[in-house]
């Protein structure tokens, strides 16, 4: 499987950043609230380049890469909403049942593409 295809269902994300869907990934500074104390949020579940560096080193696919959209995409707002977004062949189902601004929420379920 290859990266990018693990993330292909972030289609609400646009190409860096920003757009409707979860597209804070670890990708920018932004996502840290402007800091550029970027080394408290390199954990493997929310930072996209740890998912990778994780992947390479010690082998281990992400099933999930988290994700957050931000209120009128500005951190000090607060979050929005929060996704999982999953790995190729996957899709990212609501329940029905829990919050849908909350990622339990959601789960990855096999789809007919």
């Amino acid at each position: 499987m290859s990266f990018i295809g693990c993330l292909e269902s972030a289609v609400t994300m646009h190409h860096c950043s920003g757009g409707p869907g979860a597209w804070e990934i670890g990708q920018t500074l932004m996502g840290l609230g402007g800091s550029s104390n970027y080394l408290m949020d390199l954990d493997s579940e929310s930072n996209v380049l740890m998912v990778m560096v994780s992947w390479v080193e010690e082998g281990i696919a992400p099933e999930t890469v988290s994700g957050m959209k931000f209120m009128n995409d500005t951190v000090a707002n607060g979050v929005q909403f929060s996704r999982a977004h999953c790995r190729y062949r996957l899709r990212n189902m609501y329940d029905g049942v829990g919050d849908p601004t909350r990622k339990e929420g959601w789960n990855c379920l096999e789809v007919d593409l």
